[in-house]
C-alpha cells in the first residue's frame, strides 16, 4: 500500500531510502495479541489431554482469569518497573500467558492423578 491512494494504517517510513511499514499498531496492539495467541495454543495442545472433569474446572477459571487479566493488562500497563525499563502491555501479556498455560497444565494434571488415586484405591 506505500506509495498508492488506498488509504493505510502502516504509516511511512524510510530506511536508506528504502520505504517500509511503521505501523503505530504494531507496540500497542500487534505483540500482545501475537502472544496471546501463542498463550492460547499452548493451553490448547494441555486442553487435548483433559477429561471432562479437568475441561468443567477449566472453563470455569478461564472464565475469571481471561477478563480479570486483560482488564488488568489494559488498565493497568504499561508501569515504570525499574528505572529505565517500563513493563509493557506485550510483556504483561506474555505474563500472564504463561500463567495462564502453567495453572492449565495444573488443572488437567491434577484431574490425571486424582483419576490414577481413585482407580489405585478401588484395586
Amino acid at each position: 500500500f506505500l506509495g498508492s491512494a488506498i488509504p493505510n494504517v502502516c504509516g511511512h517510513a524510510e530506511a536508506g531510502g528504502i520505504p517500509f511499514c511503521n505501523s503505530p499498531f504494531i507496540d500497542t496492539l500487534g505483540w500482545p495479541l501475537i502472544i496471546l495467541g501463542q498463550s492460547l495454543a499452548i493451553a490448547a495442545i494441555i486442553l487435548v489431554f483433559a477429561n471432562a472433569r479437568a475441561w468443567h474446572a477449566w472453563v470455569r477459571f478461564s472464565i475469571w482469569f481471561v477478563p480479570i487479566s486483560a482488564l488488568v493488562i489494559i488498565s493497568v500497563f504499561p508501569v515504570p518497573f525499574v528505572p529505565g525499563f517500563e513493563l509493557s502491555r506485550a510483556n504483561a501479556t506474555y505474563l500472564f500467558g504463561n500463567l495462564y498455560a502453567i495453572i492449565t497444565a495444573l488443572i488437567v494434571g491434577i484431574s490425571w492423578i486424582r483419576i490414577w488415586f481413585k482407580r489405585r484405591s478401588l484395586l
